[in-house]
């Protein structure tokens, strides 16, 4: 069994040698069947000579359309091994973290797996940042379940992006939708491919030995980015709820579903209305901003569809 580790990047040299300098400090690395692959998804730095600085042991690859699913996939054709592991171009991976992706599925059944998160706050992080992790996984890029390895269920909270792997003969039948992730607009790719392969019948297992650490950058700890993470995330689920269906015997109104409107005078309500406690507001103005970013597609897609 080989895995193939899949690092996509943009002009983002700098925390890209962190990132290979922690991958390269692992424990029992020299126990593991791996190859690494950096896909250069078009930069403008000095990511290509950063990348070859490390000779033989990284190997690289340029990409000039943008997109992070279309890098994904590109770096999905090139692997050579079975598994294939993504992680993102500014984490610091953890001592133990390709062993135990490499344990896992040499010693269970499973499709894929997500690997722990944790965030690196910086020193001044403000308190209603830090005190909110679980509500604020997102916006702050964070999966911590705890210890204990389980499988995943439809409903429960999706693996992430920065952290996680599959079968590659997987991914092959199922590569990234290209519809969505940076670089178009809508978030969601990795969460996207994660419905698909559990409604599919496939497991997948949480790994919290598979650990590293995201940073959380200054400009993301503002309500202004925030506010914005939601109301994109709410564009990213009204596309699956229009792909799915969801809406199609219901009455729109002014281009959106009438239920659509209701949730959202109600998220309005809870947001202007008791209880005041800090916490309690900021998850009712989430809930808000989520509703609103499903009404701003969903609107965008109804006109769509009649100019066409």
């Amino acid at each position: 069994m080989q895995l193939s580790v899949i690092i996509c990047t943009q002009n983002r040299c700098k925390q890209l040698k962190v990132v290979l300098d922690s991958f390269f400090a692992q424990e029992e690395l020299d126990t593991i069947d791996f190859e690494l692959l950096v896909i250069d998804n078009d930069s403008s730095d000095d990511t290509k000579s950063t990348v070859l600085s490390y000779e033989n042991k990284v190997q690289y690859y340029f990409e000039p359309q943008r997109g992070l699913s279309i890098a994904r996939n590109t770096g999905i054709k090139n692997a050579r091994g079975n598994i294939c592991v993504f992680t993102d171009d500014d984490v610091t991976i953890r001592k133990g973290w390709l062993k135990a992706f490499s344990n896992a599925f040499k010693n269970t059944s499973i499709d894929a797996a997500g690997g722990r998160v944790f965030p690196a706050y910086p020193d001044n992080a403000p308190a209603w940042i830090t005190n909110n992790q679980a509500l604020l996984a997102g916006p702050i890029v964070s999966h911590d379940c705890g210890d204990t390895t389980f499988t995943y269920k439809q409903g429960m909270v999706p693996l992430i992006g920065a952290n996680m792997a599959f079968r590659k003969s997987i991914l092959l039948e199922n590569m990234f939708d290209v519809h969505f992730g940076a670089g178009t607009g809508l978030m969601g790719e990795d969460t996207a491919l994660f419905i698909e392969l559990l409604l599919a019948g496939k497991r997948i297992d949480y790994i919290p030995e598979a650990a590293l650490e995201h940073p959380v950058e200054i400009e993301r700890m503002t309500l202004k980015y925030v506010s914005s993470w939601f109301r994109s995330s709410g564009k990213y689920h009204a596309e699956l709820d229009i792909r799915e269906g969801e809406f199609d015997d219901c009455k729109w109104i002014f281009g959106v579903p009438r239920p659509v409107w209701r949730i959202l005078l109600s998220c309005f309500l809870h947001v202007i209305l008791p209880p005041y406690s800090k916490s309690a507001k900021l998850k009712a103005w989430s809930k808000l901003c989520f509703e609103y970013g499903r009404v701003l597609q969903l609107r965008s897609n109804n006109k769509n569809n009649k100019s066409s």
